[in-house]
């Protein structure tokens, strides 16, 4: 008697590679053009930032969300300047966060940043 197809080896190992390639594509998809209504748009205090020279990413927290950290990828590819930062901690600011999910960061702890505005709405670095 003949197994049935979904029995075989081959259909279970098909299904697991099939699967792997799936989710190996959304986890290293990259964030490309993000717009406003790809984004969430999170108020609060700067509390701190730090510069990351081996990558070139700036990571923001934010005093009123403790969970989460906000960053920039690649700032000095793009010659941006951030002189002013300094002068923003302990102030209100705007992150617009873009709604991205990858298996490398299944809770979404890791936010990339496509705006940040200040409480005056003045764009301070933006993406779009």
């Amino acid at each position: 008697m003949k197994k049935g197809f979904y029995k075989q080896t081959g259909f279970w190992i098909l299904s697991f590679g099939f699967i792997l390639t799936v989710l190996g594509f959304l986890s290293f998809r990259p964030i490309v053009n993000p717009t406003e209504e790809d984004c969430s748009r999170i108020a609060g205090t700067l509390e701190k930032y730090r510069f990351l020279n081996e990558s070139g990413d700036i990571q923001f927290k934010i005093r009123e969300n403790d969970f989460n950290v906000y960053y920039l990828n690649h700032v000095f590819d793009h010659e941006i300047k951030f002189s002013g930062l300094d002068s923003l901690i302990g102030k209100r600011i705007v992150i617009y966060s873009v709604n991205h999910w990858t298996l490398l960061d299944t809770k979404g702890k890791y936010k990339h940043v496509a705006r940040i505005t200040n409480e005056d709405n003045t764009v301070i670095y933006s993406e779009y």
